[in-house]
């Protein structure tokens, strides 16, 4: 996901795990059910057919997951530690 923010590409996950919950709350792609290839062909048709006008819609998080898990954020998390 980190690097799909980095170069501002949609994603497309499975619903149900960690990375669900992610592309949801900054809004990185399109979830899916898993084995659901209608769900997923939509996911993509979703996505590439106007990916200006989705990104627009969605309006995603990018710079914030970049900033959440950049090597900043992991020095100060290592410093709590200390």
């Amino acid at each position: 996901l980190t690097k799909a923010a980095v170069f501002e590409i949609p994603v497309i996950v499975n619903d149900g795990h960690l990375m669900a919950q992610r592309v949801r709350e900054y809004r990185l792609g399109e979830v899916v059910p898993e084995e659901d290839a209608e769900a997923l062909r939509g996911a993509i048709l979703k996505i590439t057919k106007n990916r200006e006008s989705w990104i627009r819609a969605n309006m995603p998080k990018w710079e914030a997951y970049r900033d959440f898990h950049s090597i900043e954020s992991l020095a100060e998390s290592i410093e709590q530690l200390r």
